[in-house]
């Protein structure tokens, strides 16, 4: 009886990455950070406009900061530019920190479990601030009792004395 064997086949050497794997990464790294950049650019060109994103928020779900905020005030006008602006740089490093992970770390968008990795990141980073801006929002200033009765040096939680 004759048998035949296969050839044997050549050792493996170990595959470098092609030009088409190396723009595959960086078109993912690209992909991965677009919408969260997009949305951080967005915050904080509002607040260069003055319309800051978190304003408009707060006027269309007012139960976000646990009631109407007097947005003519300018402590409140500020404390949203302030939320706006920590959003939108918050988002925008999540943009780049998704982009840094699909270029150095090779989490595709095609790979599931990168795509829940970057996914549940983003997730948790989004569920804090949402957390922290809400409870931030609904802080009340100190009550009309506490205001200074003048009124005209602008502090708050002055006491005042009970003549």
């Amino acid at each position: 009886m004759i048998t035949t064997s296969a050839p044997a086949s050549p050792p493996s050497r170990p595959s470098r990455p092609t030009a088409s794997m190396t723009v595959a990464a960086l078109a993912a790294g690209i992909v991965a950070s677009l919408l969260p950049v997009v949305f951080g650019a967005a915050f904080l060109v509002s607040v260069v406009i003055h319309r800051p994103l978190v304003a408009m928020l707060a006027r269309r779900w007012p139960s976000l900061s646990g009631g109407p905020l007097d947005q003519e005030s300018p402590r409140i006008r500020s404390a949203l530019s302030r939320i706006t602006t920590v959003w939108g740089v918050v988002l925008l490093a999540i943009g780049i920190l998704q982009g840094v992970g699909a270029i150095v770390a090779g989490l595709s968008i095609t790979n599931p479990a990168s795509v829940a990795v970057r996914t549940l990141f983003a997730l948790a980073v989004l569920i804090v601030m949402s957390i922290g801006t809400a409870a931030y929002l609904r802080r009340r200033p100190a009550d009309a009792q506490t205001v200074n009765e003048a009124g005209d040096d602008g502090t708050i939680g002055v006491p005042v004395s009970a003549s």
